[in-house]
């Protein structure tokens, strides 16, 4: 067999340089491709952060407008505002012989809402990432390894 080759390679020698040549180029398009996919993934990333800024920028726009309107409304029912618009509208302040009670038959009062804190969900039975997530590269590369040399052990 090696004598076959031996023969093939003096006769014809542009066989094995051709084959070094496609090797070659078969490594060097892989890492071109693996270039392209790292700079595609970058692009995202970069894209990704680009509007995260934005959107945080976004966000902090609305804070300091909700709060100036949370300022507005405060400054708007202070009681000395309402006090004048009252006496501008032509209200006046009532005294006690202003005031009539009046007593309601059969008047079934509102029952008290609860207020207590309703209960926390339970960790323990909803796990938030899958058991597969949490293997570190090194675990998820042995564990098979592990597994097998205890079976044989037994």
């Amino acid at each position: 067999m090696k004598e076959k080759l031996k023969q093939a390679a003096q006769q014809k020698p542009w066989r094995i340089q051709l084959q070094w040549i496609g090797l070659i180029v078969v490594l060097v398009v892989m890492a071109v491709l693996a270039g392209v996919m790292e700079l595609n993934i970058l692009t995202q990333s970069a894209d990704a952060g680009v509007q995260i800024r934005v959107l945080e920028g976004r966000r902090q726009e609305l804070e300091r407008d909700i709060t100036a309107n949370r300022t507005r409304l405060a400054l708007l029912t202070s009681a000395s505002v309402m006090q004048e618009r009252a006496r501008d509208l032509g209200f006046v302040p009532a005294t006690r012989n202003d005031i009539k009670y009046l007593y309601m038959d059969n008047y079934l009062e509102r029952e008290p809402l609860s207020v207590a804190i309703p209960p926390a969900p339970k960790t323990d039975e909803q796990t938030i990432l899958k058991p597969a997530y949490t293997l570190s590269v090194w675990d998820w590369l042995f564990q098979g390894t592990f597994t097998l040399l205890d079976q044989e052990g037994k």
